[in-house]
């Protein structure tokens, strides 16, 4: 074994040393060069933003003369799903776009998925310091989804479902539909449904 005398292991010592201070140096120049060019792209896009907003200002005044159009719209279509005066209609076509049938029908159409109460309930674990997260229960007592579907009542309180995507498409009008061609399935307006609970009774004119 060689033996280490006081000069070598001094050198040794001073050149670790000596490296350490290069490597220290060279981390903080990549750490002070990155952090450099990101203050630098900052204030380019910063510079850009301002200079965006000068050139093209936000046209504020143009919305209110326009009296924030898109929300007269969204309130004039809430108010107009939920009267309980209001006839639609709705329309099935098939994949070439030719009619299928056409209701008139009271209300709107809804999705079976939606349900009246909450889709998730909180569980206590360890005096609550753990609360848990689960699915609810849907409105029929069950979990999991219902079927991808939609539905809605007709004038004379029958409920059809109809299911979403695939080979056909549903339409929701305020007023009926003309059409060119004949549906491929006719509906008498006259047909009742086999129960009834009275919920759509007082709706529709």
């Amino acid at each position: 074994m060689r033996k280490i005398n006081r000069r070598t292991k001094a050198g040794t010592v001073a050149a670790l040393a000596v490296i350490g201070i290069v490597l220290g140096s060279t981390a903080g120049a990549c750490s002070s060069g990155s952090s450099s060019g990101q203050k630098k792209d900052q204030q380019n896009l910063s510079d850009a933003r301002k200079s965006a907003q000068a050139a093209v200002p936000y046209p504020l005044a143009d919305l209110k003369r326009g009296g924030w159009l898109e929300r007269r719209l969204l309130r004039e279509n809430l108010e107009r799903e939920n009267d309980p005066n209001r006839l639609a209609y709705a329309v099935l076509l098939n994949m070439q776009g030719n009619p299928v049938m056409q209701w008139p029908i009271k209300g709107r159409i809804f999705d079976l998925n939606s349900q009246m109460t909450t889709t998730n309930i909180t569980e206590c674990h360890n005096g609550c310091s753990s609360p848990v997260v689960l699915e609810a229960m849907g409105d029929n007592g069950t979990f999991g989804d219902e079927p991808h579907m939609v539905g809605f009542f007709t004038t004379s309180g029958v409920e059809i479902k109809v299911p979403i995507g695939g080979a056909t498409t549903l339409i929701e009008s305020d007023a009926p539909v003309h059409f060119t061609t004949k549906p491929v399935i006719t509906y008498n307006e006259n047909d009742r449904p086999s129960v009834d609970h009275g919920g759509v009774n007082n709706l529709g004119r």
